[in-house]
Formats: C-alpha cells, structure tokens, sequence
C-alpha cells in the first residue's frame, strides 16, 4: 500500500509541474477557416501566392475567388497531376463546401508543398471581403 501512495505522489508532482509550466495552447492559437480565408484577402496577387480552387471546372466557371487559379481535385490532382508551382509556394486552396480542399490539402502536403493552408468553403473568401469572377479557367 505504501507504494501505491508513493506512486500517486509522484503523479500527482508531475501533473503539477506540467501544469505550471507546460506550454498552453488554446483554440485561439489554431487559426480558423474564416481568418485563414482573410490571410488570403489580403495576399491575393503577392509574388510566390496561389489561392488554388479544387471545385470542378463548371464550378469554376460559374464564379470563382478573384485572382485564383483552377487545379480540379477529381481532373488533376487524384490523377496524379500537382500543380507546376514552386513546392515553397504559399497555397490557399478553397472548394465549395470544405470536403475537398480538405482532401487537396492532404494531397498536396503529401506531394512536398510546404506552406498549403485549407480555408474550406467559397463562402468564406466572400464573406472575409474577397471579390469574384467568372469565365474562362487560368491554370497555374
């Protein structure tokens, strides 16, 4: 029984000093779809930035974030193809309702893109103040 406490106290010292000193992180520290689609607001148009759409292509034409270029999740990235950008590249990418982008995010990182960010849905570059076209598709 004696080691039993023994082994409680020094638990409990341990939980203690991770406590005290363990680093906190909070839910404010990850940043959120909506505040990664204003990053790319206001980055739209800098050299070595993409803001990549992964809808499909009559999707895109329907109306897509200004500034973007359409890379299809299902047309070129699942068959293989990454986009001919620089793997240092800062990458924003954006489908309709997050499912994708999600699944590009992944395909990219695995592919060795270092700075790719998800901001989930085309509603959010919207609703963070982003301006839309429509037409013909620009490839990056």
């Amino acid at each position: 029984m004696k080691w039993l406490y023994i082994f409680l106290g020094i638990i409990a010292a341990f939980l203690a000093v991770l406590f005290i000193f363990g680093e906190e992180t909070t839910s404010s520290d990850i940043p959120t779809q909506a505040s990664l689609a204003q990053q790319a607001v206001a980055k739209v148009g800098q050299d070595n930035v993409y803001m990549i759409d992964v809808r499909t292509e009559a999707e895109w034409q329907e109306s897509h974030a200004e500034g973007a270029v359409w890379w299809g999740l299902e047309e070129e990235l699942k068959q293989g193809n990454l986009p001919n950008i620089a793997k240092d590249s800062e990458i924003y990418i954006y489908c309709r309702s997050g499912n994708r982008s999600a699944e590009a995010t992944s395909i990219l990182t695995n592919g060795g893109f270092s700075d790719v960010s998800d901001f989930g849905a085309f509603n959010n570059w919207t609703a963070a103040g982003g301006t839309t076209a429509s037409g013909e598709t620009v490839l990056p």
